[in-house]
């Protein structure tokens, strides 16, 4: 998302670890993007982990400590990731619902589905069982990039293997990128 949009919309952000030549990082917080950028450029081993489920419970547990009756909780793909496990996990322990949604996407595609979820919150509709915040998050990128494209520009910035990578089958149905 754009700098300065989760202070906006009231999104909380749990950061995913980057690994980054061996040394850990928490993802926005400690490593500038031009740290990121030089590294993948010269070759440096990247790596990336989800957040423990007690990083979820703790942010949970802030949420619902301030007042939240309910809390919408939405993830990179779970193709891709053990993030939304992770999140489910965390959801078990904490004193209200927690809806987690597997965006299916990643990058912006997954800023997207963040602030869509921001928008329904602040407009005050319901978290309810109909999948109305699945459609509006998860459901309504249907694309974002192409693989082509992903992999012509990880060859650019690391002349090696693409930065993400989508199961051929999920890829040609339309799968978020």
């Amino acid at each position: 998302m754009p700098e300065g949009a989760a202070e906006r919309w009231g999104v909380v952000v749990v950061p995913l670890q980057v690994v980054v030549g061996g040394e850990r990082h928490l993802e926005g917080w400690d490593l500038p993007p031009a740290e990121l950028t030089a590294a993948l450029t010269h070759g440096v081993r990247v790596t990336t982990s989800q957040p423990a489920p007690a990083a979820f419970a703790e942010a949970y547990a802030r949420a619902a400590a301030s007042g939240a009756r309910e809390i919408v909780s939405v993830h990179l793909s779970g193709e891709l990731s053990g993030t939304v496990r992770a999140a489910q996990l965390a959801a078990l322990a904490v004193p209200v619902p927690v809806h987690v949604i597997d965006s299916r996407s990643v990058v912006m595609g997954l800023g997207f589905a963040v602030l869509s979820a921001a928008r329904l919150a602040r407009g005050g509709r319901p978290v309810d069982d109909d999948g109305v915040w699945q459609r509006h998050t998860a459901g309504g990128v249907e694309r974002v990039g192409s693989p082509g494209l992903i992999r012509s520009l990880a060859r650019r910035v690391r002349h090696q293997e693409p930065a993400a990578t989508v199961p051929a089958e999920r890829a040609a149905d339309g799968a978020a990128v």
